[in-house]
């Protein structure tokens, strides 16, 4: 057994096991690490490699979006605006390879990620979501 094959089932043993709180705030980590590749792609002229983790970035915001539960109310309404102005300024970003418009979004990714890890993982944030599928 290779130690990348190994390294893929530890991972996803890890997401398969964690609740949804853990699951928001690997997403939002990936999502950053994603997005700080971009940026620094888009800086460096690096097109191809940019427009990969932009991608993929956008994979996670949709995915995040997707996950909100309408039922949590208030909450779950501004994050699912604030994900669909995310998604467009990705592309955007994507599109004009603009890394400000990248690190706007980076920004913001990283604002949401340290809210949620300081509210912790009691119920209610657990009742705002559903779990997310994480590939």
């Amino acid at each position: 057994m290779s130690f990348e094959f190994a390294n893929r089932e530890y991972q996803k043993e890890k997401v398969m096991g964690a609740s949804p709180y853990a699951l928001v705030k690997m997403v939002y980590a990936r999502g950053r690490v994603l997005l700080q590749k971009a940026i620094e792609a888009l800086e460096k002229g690096e097109i191809e490699n940019a427009h990969r983790s932009l991608t993929k970035a956008q994979d996670i915001i949709s995915e995040l979006r997707t996950a909100l539960n309408p039922a949590a109310g208030d909450l779950s309404r501004n994050l699912e605006q604030l994900y669909g102005f995310m998604q467009e300024t990705l592309l955007e970003a994507n599109v004009e390879k603009n890394a400000e418009k990248a690190r706007i979004v980076y920004e913001l990714l990283s604002g949401l990620d340290e809210a949620w890890r300081s509210i912790g993982s009691g119920g209610a944030v657990e009742a705002g979501t559903k779990p997310v599928e994480v590939q």
